[in-house]
């Protein structure tokens, strides 16, 4: 499995990138360019991520602009989409009901491994 986690916060990186590294392997990125052109590269080697963390707070775009250029680029490409998670220190309503029509989970900070696992397992990458 191929997974893309996506943070400007070194501390969350890092625990995303461990928390995941058990489930395949994890490319970090720390700003929206950076992960555009990660994730464009993946689909043109015909080798797409399977999973990816998205924060929805990074310096040069927010997360939900990234969601749906993901989302865009996989129906353009027909690649199968990838099971996406927004990850955000805000628990904002409004924020949860717009990422929920491009991603498939939605977690706050601070990252909590039981919380993450739970997700996982409702995405059926995590056995119970």
């Amino acid at each position: 499995m191929r997974i893309l986690v996506i943070d400007d916060e070194f501390a969350a990186l890092k625990k995303l990138e461990v928390l995941l590294s058990k489930h395949g392997d994890c490319d970090a990125a720390t700003n929206a360019k950076q992960a555009k052109e990660m994730f464009a590269q993946a689909i043109k080697e015909g080798k797409p991520y399977d999973l990816i963390t998205i924060d929805i707070g990074l310096p040069d775009a927010s997360g939900l602009e990234l969601l749906k250029l993901f989302s865009s680029l996989e129906s353009r490409n027909s690649k199968l989409e990838s099971k996406k998670i927004m990850v955000t220190g805000s628990a904002d309503a409004d924020d949860v009901l717009d990422a929920s029509k491009y991603c498939n989970g939605y977690i706050t900070k601070p990252i909590k491994k039981e919380v993450l696992s739970q997700k996982l397992k409702q995405l059926g990458i995590e056995k119970g």
